[in-house]
């Protein structure tokens, strides 16, 4: 794909280097630079790998009736075969306990849908975003208010995520834990 990004103008390091991978990833590729615009989610395709993006909410046009106008929506929509739903973190999805608020993860999961791009679920526990209602409960609770606040969003996402992240960045050597887990709310 490094060779794709060269064919749309993106500057590479120069060199014999450069242009091997370049020849090796329009090899197998029928795509054809002076014909047809720049898709790298149909490139990897073609090599059997999904390609993406992780997709904003704040930058998606308000109304679905701009997607076909607005330049992000519709480079997302060039580019990418898959996308990582960047709204669905568990304290803007859960911001008290028990109420949930899927409006703007469902905006992206509708632009997903609604253009034939697979979904990616971002991400179920992530410590940089821990619900500050979890820090007064005991272990216990704690622990079901995780599978709870799981079991709502997988629910709520059931047919329309193709994969999950379930639990993000949750190692950390430099936390010094002994077991390498990051020191966190989780």
């Amino acid at each position: 794909l490094a060779g794709a990004g060269a064919a749309a103008g993106v500057s590479l390091p120069g060199g014999r280097a450069a242009a091997q991978v370049q020849r090796t990833l329009f090899a197998d590729s029928h795509y054809q630079p002076a014909v047809e615009p720049l898709q790298l989610g149909k490139m990897a395709a073609e090599k059997g790998i999904l390609y993406g993006t992780c997709v904003s909410p704040q930058r998606l046009p308000p109304s679905p009736a701009q997607w076909d106008t607005a330049p992000y929506s519709e480079m997302v929509k060039r580019q990418a075969t898959i996308i990582t739903n960047a709204g669905m973190h568990f304290d803007l999805v859960e911001p008290a306990q028990g109420q949930f608020n899927f409006v703007t993860p469902d905006r992206v999961a509708e632009f997903a849908l609604g253009n034939g791009l697979q979904m990616r679920g971002h991400a179920l526990c992530w410590y940089q975003h821990f619900p500050k209602w979890m820090a007064e409960l005991d272990r216990d609770t704690a622990i079901r208010a995780i599978e709870d606040h799981i079991g709502a969003v997988v629910g709520h996402y059931a047919g329309k995520v193709h994969s999950w992240d379930v639990v993000n960045e949750a190692l950390n050597p430099n936390d010094r834990a002994p077991n390498a887990m990051r020191v966190s709310g989780f």
